[in-house]
């Protein structure tokens, strides 16, 4: 406690270190003005520039997925692609700082949040939900987790039906598309493709150690590298993160469309600031149903100017979980009796669409530690060693602000279980196969050293 106490009384000389910190994640141009922005202009077009024409390709949504789309549609130069993308581009310097950039929770961050309508599953009560705001979408903000899942995940879809999504059909679009920084000589890492990844374990608290140590008593065995197809699904793991050779986070955005990137492919348009309020569906000469274009405004509060695109080919929708959906349903596109009710023309009868959201809920477990233990402890309890941290991060790109929080993690079928909690050693190996869909880890833990005491006064220097 006395710690503690003498934490908090250096709060006063770190307030003005935090108001820094969050100008130069968010741009606040009445703190800094524009001359913190390091980069030059990145070639966007408004939603007035690209109104009436017509693309091979119109992307909606400039997110995890919709980037990594338009860099590889338009890697033909005879294709003609447009990116429609709601938020801006964020591109200040501080937004590249893994453990700074990943605080969604703040109110300037770049992120969309809403709140979803009670669940009886859990007495009523709502949960919020949050996604990025910005070119790169989630990238941005995200816990930088580099995660491609269980290959039993992918069997399964195969196993419903789903051709072409096996995972000896999508492991080798996996390597494609990164550069694995800590593990080039592994069989299944790709070093060749944008976007980069490494596992960063340069500042570990004792207390992570210290859980990690705890997991041979429950018979959890250590597996040096993640997203390793060949490992058991009972495993501790450390995390790799997308953060590039610099410690900068590496987005979608940073990977698939960099600045030269887009300047040099001319017949690649990206649009920012725009709200894409439905599809323009019409009925073919083969009385099929076809998506010829998108209907769009300014994201800035004058949905009266109404602007639209055309499609040559094909409409692809990567606006995410939430807005994919809810463009379906606004274009007429969802279950009849729902559109009805809200009044809008049914186009096609397709129940199931805007239902059945799942999300990986997590249910925190909070114990005390030593203010030494968790990032505060670093950031508050010593003025000192928050800047030596900052200065490190800023000369060399190492240190505590060139990380992930969470480092390690344990996952695990939770059918595997005891009656102790524990993994019996006599697990048949054909049940630790991670491979086969019936043996799909449904519980991970994660080891976040974040204190949640003083929660709001903290709140500029967490990570959640």
């Amino acid at each position: 406690m006395r710690y503690l106490q003498h934490s908090r009384e250096h709060w006063d000389r770190c307030v003005s270190l935090a108001s820094l910190t969050h100008a130069l994640a968010y741009q606040d141009s009445s703190l800094l003005g524009n001359n913190m922005r390091v980069f030059s202009h990145y070639p966007t077009k408004s939603a007035a520039e690209v109104n009436a024409n017509s693309y091979h390709h119109i992307v909606v949504g400039g997110g995890t997925a919709g980037c990594v789309l338009a860099s590889r549609l338009s890697e033909d130069p005879k294709q003609m692609v447009l990116l429609i993308e709601r938020g801006p581009v964020v591109d200040s310097w501080i937004s590249q700082v893994p453990l700074i950039s990943s605080n969604f929770q703040d109110q300037r961050a770049p992120v969309y949040k809403w709140q979803s309508a009670p669940m009886r599953g859990i007495g009523g009560k709502s949960l919020s939900l949050a996604a990025g705001k910005a070119l790169g979408g989630t990238t941005k903000v995200n816990g930088l987790i580099y995660s491609r899942s269980a290959p039993g995940e992918y069997n399964a879809w195969k196993d419903a039906g789903r051709k072409k999504w096996s995972w000896q059909d999508v492991e080798p679009f996996f390597k494609k598309s990164e550069h694995s920084l800590s593990h080039s000589q592994a069989i299944g890492r790709g070093t060749q493709g944008s976007w980069v990844n490494q596992n960063v374990q340069t500042e570990q608290f004792d207390i992570v150690q210290k859980n990690i140590d705890m997991t041979t008593r429950f018979n959890i065995p250590r597996v040096s590298m993640a997203n390793d197809s060949s490992s058991p699904n009972v495993a501790c793991t450390p995390q790799d993160a997308t953060i590039d050779s610099n410690g900068h986070r590496c987005s979608t955005e940073v990977a698939f469309l960099p600045k030269t990137l887009v300047s040099n492919r001319k017949n690649l348009s990206i649009c920012t600031g725009a709200i894409v309020t439905a599809l323009d569906i019409r009925q073919g000469e083969d009385g099929h149903l076809r998506a010829v274009g998108v209907c769009f405004s300014p994201d800035s509060g004058h949905l009266d100017h109404k602007y639209s695109a055309f499609a040559i080919r094909e409409v692809i929708l990567c606006a995410g979980a939430i807005v994919s959906p809810q463009l379906l349903l606004l274009s007429g596109i969802g279950p009849r009796e729902h559109l009805e009710q809200v009044q809008i023309p049914v186009l096609k009868n397709l129940p199931g669409v805007g239902q059945c959201l799942q999300d990986h809920i997590s249910v925190p477990l909070l114990y005390k530690v030593p203010l030494k233990d968790a990032v505060e402890g670093v950031l508050l309890g010593s003025p000192l060693r928050a800047a030596t941290e900052f200065l490190k991060y800023a000369i060399f790109g190492k240190g505590l602000l060139s990380q992930q929080v969470q480092q390690f993690n344990i996952t695990l079928p939770s059918a595997l279980l005891d009656e102790q909690s524990r993994i019996p050693s006599d697990t048949p190996e054909t049940q630790l196969d991670a491979q086969d869909p019936q043996n799909i880890p449904d519980i991970e833990v994660m080891f976040l050293p974040v204190n949640p005491t003083n929660l709001a006064r903290v709140a500029p220097f967490i990570v959640f």
